[in-house]
């Protein structure tokens, strides 16, 4: 378990900690430094989880409605400033809260997945219309990026580990974002098509009909250059794509043919990639209407979108990277010893004197304070 990595050390310098400081750490101190210890390394360990399973898809649709909102102002400065007392001898600055505005405006677009996108406004307080709300048409394809917990991406070694190097270069996951909504879903490696254009426009389009319908977002690669065995290196880059996506890979040869076609999808039926790959490949040529029509089909007769849920198990596998894993540990035991020299410090809980080490004891190096007060007097009554 990651948190007995980061835990296990400090924990041991805490028990090392109340038996060498003897009675200047009580049990109710080493108590206290392990329930701190304990939070600190699960928020690390929070973190650690955070960072290596976030991860964005791409939910497709249309714009459904635009608006102009009127909301309380967000402009503050502070005004009526004055000096106030804190107590004696003493004044402090005190100033209230005033707003530029009575009201602001927002300019929304809102699309069918209840996403609200907000156009930045032309002047501060948002009277003027913008441009680029006013250019908004009702029905026009929307993408917009959406977190989720990538239980894939935490532990890729789990299920690519016979896939192939990554080591060379590889074509970007398509995930650039621009102008509030728009994507484009075509991936061009090796390859370059005069027509690129139109495929985005009507990839973006198919992609809003089946988006929200089948939880999906389609992505095409073309690809020139390569060999069949060469997906599997792509699967791995991309570990195997995000959760809702349809990426179907076709290699490209020089005359427009299609040599070879591959499908990459989290999908509980299998057949769909199949059934995929299989009508691509009739097709014989890079035929935008043909291609774009099989995707539809398929996707809208056979893709079923998988739960992350499915994947729950790969949590076990999580591990913190090398980097990770060192400063983690590291800012463990600093905090460790803090801890441990608060506590021989301070007396926390006012009870060390009263506090009986019996390891110390054991031992014999260790006294109670009866006989600390015994051995005083007997001192005294010598002089």
């Amino acid at each position: 378990m990651i948190f007995l990595s980061f835990f296990a050390l400090p924990l041991l310098l805490f028990i090392g900690g109340y038996i060498w400081f003897g009675r200047k750490i009580s049990l109710q101190e080493l108590a206290l430094q392990i329930v701190i210890q304990a939070l600190f390394v699960g928020t690390i360990c929070a973190i650690i989880y955070h960072k290596n399973t976030y991860d964005e898809e791409t939910w497709n649709g249309r714009v459904a409605s635009k608006s102009r909102d009127i909301v309380s102002c967000s402009h503050a400065y502070p005004c009526n400033c004055r000096m106030e007392s804190c107590g004696k001898d003493c004044t402090t600055l005190h100033c209230d809260t005033c707003y530029m505005h009575s009201y602001d405006v927002v300019w929304i677009v809102r699309t069918s997945n209840n996403e609200g996108v907000e156009i930045s406004r032309i002047d501060l307080q948002g009277l003027g219309e913008p441009p680029r709300w006013a250019a908004v048409k009702i029905g026009e394809p929307t993408s917009i990026s959406h977190s989720y917990e990538n239980y894939i991406k935490a532990s890729p070694d789990t299920l690519f580990r016979s896939q192939g190097d990554t080591k060379e270069s590889m074509p970007g996951y398509p995930n650039g974002y621009y102008d509030y909504y728009r994507l484009d879903h075509l991936v061009q490696f090796g390859v370059s098509v005069p027509d690129a254009a139109d495929w985005n426009r009507e990839l973006a389009e198919l992609n809003a009909d089946l988006g929200k319908s089948k939880q999906v977002n389609i992505i095409i690669a073309l690809v020139g250059g390569k060999e069949r065995r060469w997906f599997k290196t792509l699967e791995r880059h991309w570990i195997g794509g995000k959760k809702n996506d349809a990426v179907l890979v076709i290699g490209v040869d020089k005359d427009g043919t299609i040599s070879w076609a591959e499908t990459m999808a989290w999908t509980d039926h299998a057949y769909f990639k199949v059934k995929l790959r299989d009508d691509i490949r009739e097709i014989g040529k890079l035929d935008r209407t043909a291609i774009l029509a099989a995707i539809r089909s398929d996707v809208s007769g056979h893709f079923k979108h998988k739960s992350m849920d499915d994947f729950k198990y790969l949590m076990a596998s999580i591990t913190p990277t090398t980097t990770e894993y060192v400063v983690g540990l590291v800012l463990s035991i600093i905090i460790s010893v803090l801890l441990i020299w608060w506590c021989e410090e301070k007396d926390v809980f006012g009870d060390e004197d009263e506090e009986f080490n019996w390891f110390q004891r054991l031992c014999g190096k260790g006294k109670s304070k009866k006989e600390m007060e015994d051995e005083k007097w007997e001192h005294w009554g010598r002089l």
